[in-house]
């Protein structure tokens, strides 16, 4: 039986009003790459609608780690990301 992550279990079906999912495939870009991950970042910045939108971001743990320095070396900047571990980091 396949299980879906633990972000993507709703009982509910999402809000598209409220919530956005969003899958941001990174192929043929380096994930281990500080470069790789503020590239992903300013797309997603760019797709926010308000300045007071959080965004939960999940990867693998050298993403997770990535994204944590990230948010560490300037704060005010990307004060809206909340990285998240991925599922399989968690079990």
């Amino acid at each position: 039986e396949a299980r879906l992550p633990q972000l993507l279990r709703q009982s509910q079906p999402v809000d598209p009003n409220v919530t956005k999912l969003v899958y941001n495939p990174t192929l043929n870009l380096n994930p281990d790459n500080k470069d790789t991950v503020y590239k992903i970042l300013s797309e997603i910045s760019a797709e926010r609608k308000y300045s007071d939108e959080y965004v939960v971001l999940a990867g693998d743990q050298k993403i997770f780690d990535l994204l944590v320095k990230v948010k560490k070396e300037d704060p005010e900047k990307y004060k809206w990301i909340l990285p998240y571990p991925g599922d399989w980091h968690t079990l």
